[in-house]
C-alpha cells in the first residue's frame, strides 16, 4: 500500500510499507492529498484510492479514541 506522507516543493515522499519513495508531483493527480492512499492508474499517474484511504482514516480515528479513553480512565 503506497500512502503519501507529505509533500516538499516538487516531490512527494510515500511511504511503501516501511520503504521510503521519493517521487515527482508530476506524477501524482492534483486531487492527491497528504495521507492518500494511492496507485498508479492505467496512465501512469497516481491516484488516490478512496475507499482505502477512508477505511485507513477512520482506523486511525478509533485508534486516538482509544488511546484517549485509556488515558483518561486510567
Amino acid at each position: 500500500m503506497l500512502i503519501v506522507d507529505r509533500f516538499e516543493g516538487d516531490k512527494a515522499i510515500v511511504f511503501d510499507g516501511e520503504e521510503q519513495l521519493v517521487i515527482s508531483r508530476e506524477e501524482f493527480n492534483v486531487s492527491v492529498r497528504e495521507g492518500d492512499v494511492v496507485f498508479k492508474d492505467k496512465s501512469g499517474i497516481y491516484v488516490s484510492d478512496k475507499t482505502a484511504t477512508d477505511r485507513r482514516r477512520q482506523e486511525n480515528l478509533d485508534l486516538l479514541k482509544r488511546i484517549f479513553n485509556k488515558e483518561r480512565n486510567g
